[in-house]
């Protein structure tokens, strides 16, 4: 979790690393953003770091709670084989931005066997 230096910056979540073992799912991943007092979420984007596909992000955001706390899922389809690394970023309506990351790792067929 990335917590703000001078509470100005928002507190962004974007969960808990994730290994998935069953083959053809997808995967939603939820970031989560609350902001301090000096303003209101403004916006919240997913990105990719990293991957052995570049995958279609289709960011929908759903506003949760009051105007101070936000919540964005992403769901991931046709993922290959590998590890991969996303950004979850928010700013407010202040103009202070924070982001956290979390890793996928799709295992193959044959290390699902043996998990």
């Amino acid at each position: 979790m990335n917590i703000s230096k001078y509470g100005l910056a928002p507190i962004v979540y974007a969960g808990e690393d994730v290994v998935i073992r069953t083959p053809d799912v997808d995967l939603t991943l939820m970031g989560s953003a609350l902001s301090s007092s000096v303003g209101a979420i403004k916006k919240g984007v997913w990105v990719q770091i990293w991957g052995p596909k570049k995958l279609i992000l289709p960011n929908e955001s759903r506003k949760i709670g009051g105007s101070h706390s936000w919540s964005q899922s992403l769901v991931l389809k046709d993922m290959d084989v590998g590890s991969y690394r996303f950004r979850f970023i928010a700013g407010n309506k202040a103009g202070f931005f924070a982001s956290d990351a979390v890793s996928c790792i799709r295992l193959t067929l044959a290390a699902m066997r043996i998990v």
